[in-house]
């Protein structure tokens, strides 16, 4: 669905940030759209999960880096 266009009527409350995320300026909120899936947070709580997610990245990142993936001519790929 195109977040953008479904909430360009500026009288809609929402402030479109992404395709996939959008600020509710009557309930003060982050919404975030994943498919059918909708969530809503305060600004808090989305500072939150996105402080989380940033941990989380540079975990798994750390993760692939380190990790050692061998190719059917046996050379280690980094």
């Amino acid at each position: 669905m195109d977040t953008k266009n479904s909430y360009r009527d500026e009288d809609s409350g929402f402030t479109v940030l992404t395709d996939n995320i959008l600020y509710d300026e009557i309930d003060k909120e982050i919404v975030l759209r994943f498919g059918r899936l909708q969530v809503s947070l305060e600004l808090e709580e989305f500072i939150s999960v996105l402080l989380e997610f940033e941990e989380a990245g540079s975990l798994i990142h750390n993760i692939l880096l380190t990790k050692v993936q061998n190719t059917q001519d046996d050379k280690e790929i980094n």
